[in-house]
């Protein structure tokens, strides 16, 4: 490979060959920081790379090829393949959740940070006996999750999911919640070669501030500005209302500062209902989290991909019962769930979760009436 700058990040993807197992061809994917430039090169049995690497983020999808790994290049050397992870050196932010294709379609996961919220409250009336065996909790309650915001290639526009917390909230609030340092999102674009300004549409399954916070920054006069200045903001209409209306039972549960910037900047395109706003990527309100509360499915030549957002935020939810404190009409998102699960199992949807710490993507298997399970394709 060509000699790589100090500070690179990368993603690689195992294939074989058809000259047996110990020929893996690696495909990587370089994206220098110091340049802006992004580099691809193939090699066979072996990669550049320093001996420090962030998690493995995926396992084999049964069709040969695995997303295996991101990596920070900074003394260049050659390790054999496959490549070692090394426990205890573990990169602490998920630059890089892996990618998948849905027909045409590309997807890729970019972590918006990585935050520990109340166990009780992500899994609501189930008890703690049941869940801290799906999700351990630290010595404050708190069990981790992820932020995975999904950005979408189709032939002819580049758009993002959600986009995590940002870097606004304050210091009391952070600390509470875990949140990573600074704006976790655009950094993490940054590093798979993404400018914040190269955006055609953002869209929000909610206003809730782990899906739209990262929506808006403050620059350094303290201006609140948006994140991706020229992407159209695409928003519930319902969800808009709710948001913006004040009301006092949802005292909490919106934060202006993350989405009326948009508005005054004339980036807010409202939907009503289920409607394709980007060719091959349509809504699929949902509400039950809250009232205007939407699920995205990608589309393209017959393959199909579904954003769960928070109707089944990790793999943990996917039984009827399993819902949140924080849902606003619990009973609806017991009611839509299994309409949503089941339509995914019977037409081959691929899952893809909001939350998960482990898991970012999942085919699903029905394992009763009122419970599934998550076969991962895409690990965090």
């Amino acid at each position: 490979m060509n000699e790589l700058a100090e500070d690179c990040v990368f993603l690689w993807r195992a294939a074989d060959d058809g000259e047996g197992p110990d020929r893996a061809v690696a495909v990587v994917d370089v994206f220098d920081l110091e340049h802006g430039e992004i580099v691809r090169e193939a090699v066979v049995a072996e990669v550049v790379a320093e001996g420090t690497f962030g998690e493995q983020l995926a396992r084999d999808d049964g069709a040969g090829d695995a997303e295996v790994g991101v990596g920070m290049q900074r003394q260049g050397r050659t390790l054999p393949w496959p490549l070692p992870i090394r426990e205890g050196k573990f990169l602490r932010r998920s630059v890089v959740g892996g990618s998948l294709a849905v027909g045409d379609i590309g997807v890729r996961f970019v972590s918006g940070g990585r935050l520990r919220i109340d166990g009780g409250n992500m899994f609501g009336v189930v008890p703690r006996v049941m869940w801290e065996r799906e999700a351990p909790p630290d010595d404050q309650h708190r069990i981790s999750l992820a932020t995975n915001c999904i950005l979408v290639r189709t032939p002819d526009s580049l758009g993002l999911i959600d986009t995590g917390y940002g870097g606004k909230a304050p210091a009391k609030f952070r600390q509470r919640h875990a949140l990573e340092d600074g704006a976790p999102l655009v950094a993490n674009l940054a590093e798979v070669g993404v400018r914040p300004g190269e955006l055609d549409w953002v869209v929000l399954t909610h206003l809730h501030f782990d899906h739209v916070g990262g929506a808006t920054y403050r620059d350094a006069d303290g201006h609140l500005l948006p994140t991706f200045p020229r992407a159209r903001h695409f928003v519930q209409r319902a969800e808009w209302e709710d948001a913006t209306a004040n009301i006092p039972e949802l005292a909490g549960a919106y934060y202006p500062e993350d989405f009326v910037p948009l508005y005054e900047n004339g980036q807010v395109q409202l939907i009503d209902g289920d409607e394709e706003f980007v060719p091959g990527v349509r809504s699929q309100t949902t509400g039950g989290h809250t009232r205007g509360h939407q699920v995205i499915r990608i589309e393209s030549r017959g393959e199909s991909a579904v954003c769960l957002a928070d109707l089944c935020p990790t793999a943990a939810h996917l039984k009827s019962f399993w819902t949140m404190a924080y849902d606003q009409f619990p009973l609806t998102v017991r009611h839509n769930k299994p309409i949503v699960l089941n339509e995914m199992v019977d037409e081959r949807r691929i899952a893809l979760f909001s939350h998960d710490p482990q898991i970012a993507a999942a085919r699903l298997a029905r394992k009763s009436a009122n419970e599934w399970v998550a076969e991962p394709m895409v690990r965090t």
